[in-house]
């Protein structure tokens, strides 16, 4: 699923496709949901609940993720504004340029 995607879709159908994408890696890594709930630290019949009706709580998927070590990009979800607007380094090379030629 491309991610501009995501806006058009219903809640349901996104945490379907987030509960799918943690199926699959869950198989991927070769675990049963006993053995993923266990390491994700939740209940086995959350875990169920989580991956097969699509059904759980933000504490819950935290753990997933933590389970999985996928948390790393979760800060970039909401990014402060004030890093938003931070210059890239072509930036400030061309703003250092363009004083240095200024002075001239």
């Amino acid at each position: 699923m491309h991610l501009i995607a995501f806006k058009k879709k219903s809640n349901i159908e996104v945490m379907e496709y987030l509960s799918a994408k943690i199926l699959r890696e869950r198989k991927k890594r070769k675990l049963t949901q006993a053995q993923f709930a266990k390491l994700a630290n939740i209940p086995l019949r959350t875990y169920k609940r989580f991956e097969q009706d699509c059904n759980g709580s933000l504490n819950n998927f935290i753990s997933v993720l933590k389970a999985f070590d996928k948390t790393n990009f979760l800060q970039a979800i909401f990014i402060e504004e004030s890093l938003q607007k931070r210059p890239t380094p072509i930036d400030v090379i061309f703003e250092a340029k363009r004083k240095s030629l200024s002075r001239d």
